[in-house]
Formats: structure tokens, sequence, C-alpha cells
């Protein structure tokens, strides 16, 4: 990618991943700008959460590599200043992106409170209380913040998560952050997921990209402005949702006949012969 705009916020150029021979992910550049709500979309086993790993920069790529744009995004005439992920210091990554990973510990002796506070760590200052009380209210865990996590239930445990992802980048606003989230709607019943579209419109307006993997494509394509489609470890296609979320190529790469309709709201449906 040779052009990069002033509001990019993560750029990755050329990212590869292998093991052994076997390819997890082959060659894909990908630019992420605020106000953008990307869904990585695929099969099981498409490299959707390897991609997650390595776009945090938790898991370093086999081949290519991935910029942050440290210049404010507001910038009308600086030129974007752009920080290899690989030479960040872990807190300075970590006050500028969240990652909620697909699995996250499930036996923690700490209360709800505790496990999101926790998140401000990188700041090395405790979170203010009203920011604090925000997620937990955005979450509905005002009830339960002095409750064990470890006697939640699933859904409870994924809202404390999500919490805990938006507490760590919230401390100066969310103009120019990344928040990267995979399946954040495991466990969520339909009101909880609703709720959580709601706030990440919220945080989107603020100027924040997201990233996250959904298995649900009429969500994909109703919340999400982007989306990338992956298939056995190659990027099929990506860039806008309604371009790429179409019901013949949805039909190919899930091997599932599917159709689209526009009434009574866009969906997409299984073609039951």
């Amino acid at each position: 990618m040779s052009h990069t705009s002033t509001s990019m916020l993560l750029r990755g150029d050329g990212l590869q991943f292998t093991v052994g021979k076997h390819a997890l992910l082959q060659t894909l550049d990908i630019e992420i700008n605020r106000g953008e709500i990307w869904a990585i979309v695929g099969p099981n086993g498409a490299g959707k959460s390897t991609l997650m790993s390595i776009l945090s920069g938790i898991q370093a790529p086999t081949r290519g590599s991935l910029y942050w744009n440290e210049s404010p995004s507001t910038s009308e005439t600086g030129a974007p200043t752009l920080i290899e992920l690989a030479r960040m210091e872990p807190s300075q990554l970590a006050q500028r992106r969240s990652y909620l990973p697909q699995q996250n510990a499930t036996d923690l002796g700490f209360t709800v409170q505790e496990v999101v506070s926790m998140a401000h760590y990188p700041w090395r200052r405790p979170s203010s209380s009203e920011h604090l009380n925000t997620v937990l209210d955005w979450f509905e865990l005002d009830q339960l913040r002095n409750r064990p996590f470890n006697q939640l239930s699933g859904g409870e445990r994924q809202r404390t998560h999500l919490a805990r992802t938006c507490l760590q980048v919230m401390a100066n606003g969310f103009q120019h952050r990344l928040l990267l989230l995979d399946e954040p709607l495991t466990g969520l019943d339909i009101a909880h997921q609703v709720a959580l579209f709601e706030r990440l419109k919220t945080i989107q307006s603020q100027g924040a990209a997201m990233v996250m993997v959904l298995h649900d494509i009429n969500l994909a394509r109703r919340f999400c402005t982007h989306c990338l489609l992956l298939d056995n470890g190659q990027p099929v296609i990506q860039g806008r949702a309604d371009d790429v979320l179409t019901a013949e190529r949805l039909s190919q790469v899930f091997n599932t006949p599917l159709l689209y309709s526009a009434t009574p709201s866009p969906h997409f449906y299984w073609a039951n012969s």
C-alpha cells in the first residue's frame, strides 16, 4: 500500500502466517481507518482468529509488517507518523488498542469490578471512577460489581470482558483508538447483542475503529461498514460490507446455498430445498 490517509489507524502490508508448510494466513494488505467497523467473516478454520492475534500485535506475522499511525487523526496537513507495531512498547500499544480474544480466563477469584479495573494497568494509574462506572453501566454490570467473577454465567463473564476491553483504551477518549473483538457476541442473548452494537456505534462516533470476528452475516451486513472475507487462510475479498457480503459469494465460501432478501429488512437466509 503506497497511500496512507491521515485517518488511518492500523496498516498491514503483506501479512502472512505459516506453521511449517501450512499457511494459516496468506498474503494480506489491509488498512483500518477511524470510524470504520470491520467484520472478519469466513468458515471455521479460515484464519480469522489468527488474523486477529496478528492485528493485535500479540502474534508476529511470519512475513509482512504492521504499522500504527501515531499522528492525530484530525490532522489535515501533517503526514502520517507510522510506527511498526513490533517496535512499540507494550504499554504504548495497549493504550491505543484493546483486544478481546476468543478464549478468556474463566476461573478468576476477583470481583467483577476488580477484573474490569485491571484493564487500566497500561496507564500506570487507577481508572477514574467515572470511566469505571460508565463501562459497568454500559454492560449492565453495576449490580454485579462485587460478585466473584467465577460465579458469573457465561454471558455475564463475556459482558465483563467487554467492559474491560472498553475501559482499557478510554482514558483519553476513544478518538484514534482501535478495538479488536474476536467473537464478541459469544454467550450474549439478543437484548445484550443489540445493546453491544449500540455501544459500539457510540464509540465509533467518537473516532474509534473496530475489527470483529462475526459468525452472524446478517449482523455483519447491518452494523459493519467494511468486511474481510477469509477462506482457508486466503483473503477472498475486502471492502464495503454491502459489496463484500453477497449471496453468491457467501454461498460459495460457506458451501451452503444462501439467498438474499431486501424486505422486510436486508438479510440472508438458508435456501432450504
